[in-house]
Parts: C-alpha cells; sequence; structure tokens
C-alpha cells in the first residue's frame, strides 16, 4: 500500500488518510486522560478544602454561641448572688405567706445559681414539701380517708421521725380500710336493689340520646294512633319508679283524630319489662 503522507508531529510515514499516526494518536489520548484525571482530583481536593472550611466556621460559630450564652449565664448569677439577701427575704415572707409555689420557685433559683449554702436556704427544700403536704392533708375532707393515709406517708418519708404523722396515717389507714369495707356493704346492696327493681320491672327504660324517645311508648302509641305518619313526639320525661307499678314515663303527642284534625295529648305509661301496661290522661 502507497504512502499517503506523514505524521505532522513526528513525521511518521501514514499508510491511511490521517493527520497523526497511531503512536501520537496513543500519547495524546494518555495525556488527556491524565489530564481529566487530575482534573478531577482537583476538583476532589476544593471540595474537601470548601467543606473543611465551612465545618471550621460552623465550629467556630457554635463555640462562640455557646462562650456568649455562658457569659449571659455568669451574669444572670451573678446579678442573683448581689441580691441573694432580697431573694432570700422574699422567699421567707412568700414562705410564712403559704404561697408555696413561689417559694419553690425562688428556692430552685438558688439551687440553679448553686447558692444553696447562703444562710438557711438549703433547708426550705425539706420545708416547702413539708408544707405543701400538711396544706394538702388539712382540705382533704375526712371521707377521703385513702388519700389523707397516702399524705401522711408521703410526709413519713421526708420525715420518719414524726409522731404525729405516725399516728394520722394510722388512723387513717383505718378509717380507709372501714370506708372501703361500706362502701363494699354498700355497693352490693345496690347491686341486689338493681336485681329486684329488675327482676319485678324490667330494666329502666332508656330515653333515646338524640330525641328523649321512648322507644317501647312510640311504638305502643303508633300502633293505637289512627293516622301513626301524622305523630309528632314533643315532650318525654325520663323514667321514674313507683313501686307496685313499674316505670312511670310522661309523653306529649300530637297527631290526627278521625275528624281529620290535630289534637294534642299528654298521657302517663306504666312500663314493665319493655311493654306498655297502662295509660293514664294527665
Amino acid at each position: 500500500m502507497a504512502a499517503v503522507g506523514r505524521c505532522k508531529k513526528c513525521g511518521a510515514i501514514l499508510k491511511a488518510e490521517s493527520k497523526l499516526c497511531k503512536t501520537c494518536i496513543a500519547k495524546g489520548f494518555s495525556k488527556t486522560v491524565i489530564a481529566i484525571s487530575v482534573s478531577i482530583l482537583l476538583i476532589a481536593l476544593a471540595s474537601v478544602a470548601i467543606d473543611g472550611l465551612r465545618d471550621h466556621f460552623e465550629k467556630r460559630r457554635v463555640e462562640k454561641k455557646s462562650q456568649e450564652i455562658a457569659r449571659k449565664a455568669e451574669m444572670e448569677r451573678q446579678d442573683f448572688i448581689k441580691d441573694a439577701e432580697r431573694n432570700y427575704q422574699e422567699m421567707i415572707s412568700l414562705y410564712r405567706n403559704e404561697k408555696y409555689n413561689q417559694t419553690r420557685y425562688l428556692y430552685d433559683q438558688f439551687k440553679k445559681y448553686d447558692y444553696l449554702e447562703y444562710k438557711d436556704v438549703r433547708d426550705y427544700e425539706k420545708k416547702i414539701a413539708i408544707s405543701k403536704l400538711e396544706f394538702k392533708a388539712s382540705y382533704l375532707r375526712e371521707s377521703e380517708a385513702a388519700k389523707k393515709y397516702k399524705t401522711y406517708l408521703e410526709l413519713l418519708k421526708i420525715d420518719p421521725e414524726n409522731k404525729q404523722y405516725t399516728n394520722k396515717a394510722f388512723y387513717y389507714k383505718n378509717l380507709s380500710d372501714e370506708q372501703e369495707r361500706l362502701e363494699r356493704i354498700t355497693a352490693e346492696r345496690k347491686k341486689r336493689e338493681i336485681a329486684r327493681i329488675e327482676n319485678l320491672y324490667g330494666e329502666k327504660p332508656k330515653n333515646s340520646a338524640w330525641d328523649g324517645t321512648v322507644y317501647c311508648i312510640e311504638r305502643y302509641i303508633e300502633s293505637i294512633a289512627k293516622d301513626p305518619d301524622s305523630l309528632v313526639f314533643e315532650k318525654w320525661s325520663g323514667p321514674e319508679l313507683v313501686e307496685k307499678e313499674g316505670w312511670i314515663v310522661l309523653c306529649q303527642f300530637r297527631g290526627k283524630n278521625g275528624f281529620g284534625g290535630y289534637t294534642r295529648e299528654t298521657k302517663m305509661f306504666t312500663i314493665r319489662h319493655g311493654n306498655v301496661m297502662s295509660i293514664k290522661d294527665i
């Protein structure tokens, strides 16, 4: 095959139409690959450097903010300590006036600023806890013996040697047990009474939550009405038990009479076991 030209870079004879020989083309490709790889590496290094700078500045910002918070906290602490006597006197005044939640707030301020050693501040944690529980016990009724008993148990945890708390806890424990016994007896009596009533008269009828309807009466009136579709139920009473009769319900309603006109009636219904047993005009 005849030569058709020479390589523009090295001058080698070319046997096909091309500006460069295969050797020069391969060298050029290698240089291009190397250049691209170097560029990618430089971009990656730049990205790492930028991320490092961002992290550095973010860390500096967080540290600066933390230092500012710490500085403000220390300034607040110093201000509180300067006013320690005034805060102490205010705490005592609040405690004497039985404002225990506010007293506790000031105590917590002394604790927050690590100044509990000021005079007898540390003692007020126990004083406040005891006073709040005593206040609670004083307002509980005698009928709440179980709650009073638990309150005195809490007081005994704070002051185990207090004989008054011991005696009160013992007294209200016995009273609580007696109240529970009586409640069980009352509940059992109520249960027997309900069973007796339901055996004689059936379950207590229920008024509809929607419009107060007692369904067994509604069905009964519809069954005897001349024009059931014209019935309008206006008022219902709640069921009341009358011994030897049954459940009594009052109902006011209106509907068409035999002449096509409307009449309004109020009647008293006696119910037993879900059935209307008698009707009286009111």
